[in-house]
């Protein structure tokens, strides 16, 4: 004996639309609220870098800053204008420079009367 199939009444498949509506509806909220948290990782993602690079360049900032202040409290181990860098700091005459100051002592200033 076979069993006896008969159609179902309406309000059942009404009822499964309805279900069927409602599972479509949270998929699409489902994929929606998925976006939502990845965009949000990326948000927080590119905020935590930005702190990484704002942490290096107060590193390199604290380091400019005690630069300066070493430069302030220690003027003289700095080079003059008319001394190149390399030989200043080892303390060596440069030619131009041993040129420069026999040229000062033959000449005279204009505030010494000659």
């Amino acid at each position: 004996m076979s069993p006896c199939f008969y159609p179902l009444p309406p309000f059942v498949t009404e009822e499964a639309k309805n279900e069927q509506e409602r599972v479509a509806n949270d998929s699409l909220l489902k994929k929606q609220l998925d976006q939502k948290w990845r965009t949000l990782d990326q948000f927080e993602a590119s905020l935590r870098k930005l702190e990484a690079h704002k942490l290096q360049w107060k590193a390199k900032y604290a380091i400019k800053e005690g630069e300066l202040e070493a430069a302030k409290v220690c003027p003289l181990s700095f080079p003059s204008p008319s001394q190149p860098f390399s030989n200043a700091q080892s303390g060596e005459d440069t030619p131009n420079m041993a040129h420069t100051s026999s040229m000062n002592q033959l000449t005279p200033s204009p505030e010494q009367p000659t």
